[in-house]
């Protein structure tokens, strides 16, 4: 990354820290591309008091201009009486809260706050509405031209108490979206489900809400592994030190500018401008400066700069030498932002794609694109930096399934077979079914848009949904459909109260 000129500047990057980034707040709102909310539905027979009734928090409401409100993280409460939501100060989710507030009201208090240490996001609801679980995202490293982070699962009950960490494990390994959205669900009471996103297959973890521990709990291929479909072709280049941005200072940090510092933002221009998004190295450092992109003035933050534009979708840090995986991505025809060594220490490039083992670059200190292979750092890096987003031949991740039949709350007579059936959206399928007596139903993946589940035990409530999944990825959840199956006439058992 570095040139030969900035090199007395290294250990004075990598070793203090830098002056605090002066943030201008976005007029850009929250996008709304990011997947709608996931509703559960399931069985309650109290909540506790109403929360118009409880103490607001003394900051007061965060219905203000000065906020970003993100809409996919907009959260309804099973019984659909609460929501709980996002709020933060920029795209770097500086001073981000949680909120629940009465579902008619913009009146809510404050369960969960970042600080400069670390940022709160993604509430979900546990089935029976009592408290939520939320993602806790913790600065863990500062150094080399980018920050990392760790992620940690913590629960809080609907009135600010009772806060608990629940899990804290290398396995857990999002793909985040928008505002650090996560694929985290609260399937049952006592089962939590996450992933962990750093191989070529996500692998999904359940942890046990009662005991405290984790088991596997399955596993999907994100990419094909063998044969190339359709590699990156025509990635963009820039150049770091280019007349038009070279000299611009990197983020707030005085004395570091793009040409000496900046490999890692032109890397990334070059990713966007790969998904159409019309920008450049000048322009994305603007705006990673001014709507809290940089950490500590200039270390780049790849969660952040997701939210640049509606056609990112989502970001994902892997640490390591992980050649499954870059060569998943480029056979998907994703580039991959790759970490190597040189003589002046890290450097970020672009890998474009591959023929057999031959691995070429865009290298923002190279001339021209493609005038380097991954040989020229003696075939090796050290860590993989990935951006989804759609796919200039236009082939997108799948669009959500929408579902067709049972419909919503549709009542089943004991021993009748139930068939689920969904709008064809995909390559093929996965499925979750839950509420019964047992662990949750899982199908998929598979091609069919139907899936006979058979006859389901009577006196429950089921809770359902779909996603698809396409060469570029997976779709997010469908909505939430229940149906049931009451108990037969004349059985004298209780019923609890079905709401939705």
């Amino acid at each position: 990354m570095k040139t030969p000129i900035a090199t007395a500047m290294t250990l004075t990057l990598i070793l203090s820290v830098l002056v605090p980034i002066a943030r201008t707040v976005s007029p850009r709102i929250t996008f709304a591309y990011v997947a709608s909310p996931r509703k559960r539905s399931g069985i309650s027979n109290a909540l506790p008091q109403d929360l118009d009734s409880q103490q607001k928090d003394p900051a007061g409401i965060p219905n203000t201009d000065q906020d970003i409100h993100f809409d996919n993280l907009r959260r309804p409460s099973p019984n659909g009486k609460y929501v709980a939501y996002v709020t933060a100060e920029d795209y770097g989710m500086n001073d981000s809260s949680i909120w629940i507030s009465p579902r008619d009201s913009s009146h809510g208090i404050r369960v969960a706050r970042g600080n400069q240490d670390y940022w709160v996001t993604n509430p979900v609801w546990s089935p029976q509405g009592q408290s939520i679980a939320y993602l806790k995202v913790v600065l863990s490293d500062r150094r080399e031209g980018e920050v990392n982070y760790r992620f940690e699962i913590w629960s809080v009950d609907i009135d600010g108490s009772n806060r608990k960490l629940l899990v804290k494990d290398s396995r857990l390994h999002p793909i985040l979206g928008l505002g650090g959205e996560a694929d985290i669900e609260w399937t049952d009471e006592n089962s939590i489900k996450f992933d962990d996103a750093r191989n070529a297959h996500i692998t999904r973890y359940a942890y046990d809400v009662e005991s405290g521990t984790i088991h596997w709990a399955g596993k999907s291929y994100l990419r094909p592994l063998d044969s190339a479909l359709s590699q990156p072709a025509n990635v963009p280049f820039f150049r770091q030190c280019d007349l038009d941005w070279g000299e611009g200072t990197l983020g707030t940090c005085s004395g570091l500018t793009i040409c000496s510092h900046g490999c890692y933002v032109t890397s990334t221009a070059m990713v966007f401008k790969y998904f159409s998004v019309n920008t450049d190295p000048g322009q994305l450092n603007y705006w990673l400066r001014d709507n809290g992109g940089y950490v500590d003035g200039c270390l780049l933050s790849g969660w952040a700069a997701a939210g640049y534009s509606p056609k990112i979708h989502s970001f994902v840090r892997v640490d390591g030498e992980n050649w499954t995986r870059l060569n998943s991505e480029l056979n998907a025809g994703y580039p991959v932002i790759v970490r190597v060594s040189n003589l002046y220490g890290y450097h970020f490039v672009v890998v474009t794609h591959r023929e057999g083992n031959t691995y070429y670059l865009n290298d923002p200190l190279a001339s021209v694109a493609d005038a380097r292979t991954l040989a020229y750092y003696g075939n090796s890096f050290s860590g993989l930096r990935i951006f989804y987003g759609k796919l200039p031949d236009g082939d997108d991740f799948s669009d959500p399934p929408v579902l067709i039949a049972p419909s919503d709350g549709s009542i089943f007579v004991e021993g009748e077979s139930v068939m689920l059936s969904w709008t064809d959206t995909g390559d093929d399928y996965y499925g979750e079914v839950w509420g019964g007596p047992g662990e949750t139903t899982i199908f998929g993946w598979q091609s069919a848009t139907s899936k006979n589940i058979g006859p389901q035990r009577a006196g429950y409530t089921y809770s359902w949904h779909v996603k698809a999944r396409k060469a570029a990825g997976e779709s997010d959840w469908s909505s939430t459909w229940t149906f049931t199956v009451p108990m037969p006439a004349g059985n004298n058992i209780w019923l609890p109260l079905i709401t939705r």
